[in-house]
């Protein structure tokens, strides 16, 4: 192919008339389909600078002139070929790094949260599951839902702590116990903060079981009575 001597020298190729070029008029390509007389190529880099291939046009006729002008345009639309290559490879990249993060957090028995103060919906990953009991998808939608089953004695509370939070846009941070449907009473530790790039009405954090932290605490603390 013609190509290649634009890949391989990492420079454009330009040939008005292939006839005239001994490495070319006896082409396949030149001598049969498509009968190329005329080519303009220049190389596909990507962002690192490994060249992945080339962009080019072709005619059936030569051309007298292929000018300065013609050729930016072309490398232009190179750039943008690669750029779009480029967007796929980040996108590619995010979602490897975003199940990784996952799957890290389902072994890790740390929930995340997304609470949008506007009409007060939740969005869970993580170990949400694990933390809340395998329903949590329906029954933590909405705020009214997450407060439900919370300890009764931690449940005004918890609803102060955050009514507080989305009123100053402050971090949030505080503790209580649940009623998981099957391991019982539970602690969970929260924290979370606002999302600055997101007008503020989104608060993003994380929840985590502490329950056997608590029971040290509170094993520490009798000991320490006795």
């Amino acid at each position: 192919s013609f190509c290649q001597y634009a890949i391989q020298s990492n420079q454009p190729l330009i040939v008005t008339d292939v006839i005239g070029v001994a490495r070319f008029r006896d082409n396949p390509l030149v001598t049969g389909e498509p009968f190329i007389r005329f080519y303009a190529g220049v190389p596909l880099r990507a962002y690192n600078g490994t060249v992945l291939g080339s962009l080019c046009v072709i005619d059936r006729k030569e051309r007298a002139v292929f000018g300065a002008a013609e050729l930016t345009r072309l490398e232009d639309f190179a750039a943008i070929v690669m750029a779009e290559a480029d967007l796929r490879r980040i996108a590619a990249e995010r979602d490897d790094a975003r199940h990784m993060l996952e799957r890290a957090l389902d072994f890790s028995g740390i929930a995340t949260w997304q609470f949008d103060a506007r009409d007060g919906s939740i969005r869970w990953r993580g170990a949400a599951a694990e933390l809340w009991g395998a329903h949590y998808q329906e029954a933590l939608a909405t705020i009214d839902g997450f407060f439900a089953p919370l300890h009764g004695d931690d449940r005004g509370q918890g609803a102060g702590i955050l009514a507080e939070s989305v009123a100053n846009e402050a971090p949030y941070a505080t503790e209580y116990r649940i009623l998981h449907p099957e391991r019982g009473v539970r602690w969970v530790g929260v924290r979370g903060d606002w999302d600055a790039r997101r007008d503020g009405t989104r608060l993003t954090g994380v929840s985590i079981d502490i329950t056997e932290q608590k029971s040290r605490q509170e094993n520490a603390n009798l000991l320490m009575r006795e």
